[in-house]
């Protein structure tokens, strides 16, 4: 499942700095000039240029996988940036957005007032 567009020409009109907001995240490694091409947490459907959602077995479902433990393989796909847990263990000079809960995260992304496209 994937949120806004995913084709490299197009952006999605949420910034980073909104995204934090609306997420109550924090970023590590910002990058002002940051902008994203589609909001997605299944593999397969990710995109150059996307904010990857990591899951977690805590707060997505017991079959999911602990995603934190892959986010050095998600840059390489392409992802600009990774949304983990506020307590994952997890080092990297690219840009993560740390939140409480990533699964909550996405749904107040898709629910905010503003259009992803």
């Amino acid at each position: 499942m994937f949120i806004g567009d995913v084709t490299m020409d197009k952006t999605i009109l949420l910034s980073p700095y909104e995204i934090a907001i609306i997420t109550g995240g924090k970023w590590d490694n910002y990058d002002k000039a940051m902008k994203f091409t589609g909001i997605n947490y299944y593999l397969p459907y990710l995109e150059a240029g996307n904010l990857f959602i990591t899951t977690n077995p805590e707060q997505w479902s017991s079959k999911s996988i602990n995603g934190e433990l892959k986010c050095e393989y998600y840059f390489s796909k392409g992802a600009s940036a990774v949304m983990v847990r506020r307590t994952a263990d997890v080092q990297t000079e690219k840009p993560l957005l740390r939140v409480d809960n990533t699964k909550k995260s996405v749904e107040r992304c898709r629910h905010s007032n503003k259009p992803f496209f």
